[in-house]
């Protein structure tokens, strides 16, 4: 049989795309690989042929929604010139509180990621592309602290790996925690969550300005 490319492209992009849906709004357990391949059309051994275990395609629709993620957020800060670093890396950080305020179920989707993927990765060739993504977006964010270190608006006494690690996974902690639980919060503790958000960020950002 004549390989078509076109064709194996198609089929990769239907099963990433079903499967993206499916992980969103059924969650990762309760979407089974032989219920993907028949709504891509595809047989289940057709299925494995491309993501080779479940594994490879939750890693591999992670990757995908963090890169656009990311890549969202550059356009973002890029639309306006910021004054210095402090300011664009501001930005930046406000544009994820914004999606993921719009995108709660993308959180969910994470939020059950981490939890089932706790300790370390699975042994399966997605994990490596995941991760080098992950890496991409962070050091990003890291030459962002780096010239802010360079030019004064950012604390130069702590690493910029260790500035940026503390920001991302201090303000997606607490993205996790509210936005999915927002109701709750809000009538628990008397609060806005967005105003919650809002001051986590200045908080966080005021403890790395110099």
């Amino acid at each position: 049989m004549e390989y078509n490319a076109t064709r194996e492209s198609e089929i990769h992009t239907a099963i990433v795309s079903v499967a993206r849906q499916s992980f969103l709004q059924r969650g990762i357990e309760n979407t089974q690989m032989n219920w993907l391949a028949r709504e891509v059309g595809i047989s289940r051994s057709t299925l494995y042929l491309y993501f080779p275990s479940k594994s490879d395609l939750v890693m591999h629709v992670s990757g995908v929604l963090m890169k656009e993620i990311s890549q969202q957020a550059d356009e973002y800060v890029a639309k306006i010139k910021a004054p210095d670093a402090m300011t664009a890396l501001r930005r930046r950080l406000g544009f994820f509180l914004s999606y993921f305020k719009e995108h709660t179920e993308i959180i969910r989707f994470l939020d059950k990621f981490d939890a089932i993927y706790s300790d370390e990765y699975p042994n399966v060739g997605e994990s490596c592309r995941y991760t080098a993504a992950m890496i991409d977006s962070a050091n990003t964010l890291y030459a962002l602290i780096l010239q802010g270190q360079t030019e004064g608006s950012i604390r130069d006494d702590i690493s910029p790996n260790i500035i940026g690690s503390m920001l991302l996974n201090s303000l997606f902690g607490i993205m996790q925690r509210t936005l999915t639980r927002k109701a709750i919060i809000e009538k628990e503790h008397n609060v806005h969550v967005q105003e919650v958000l809002d001051s986590f960020l200045d908080l966080m950002l005021t403890s790395i300005a110099k």
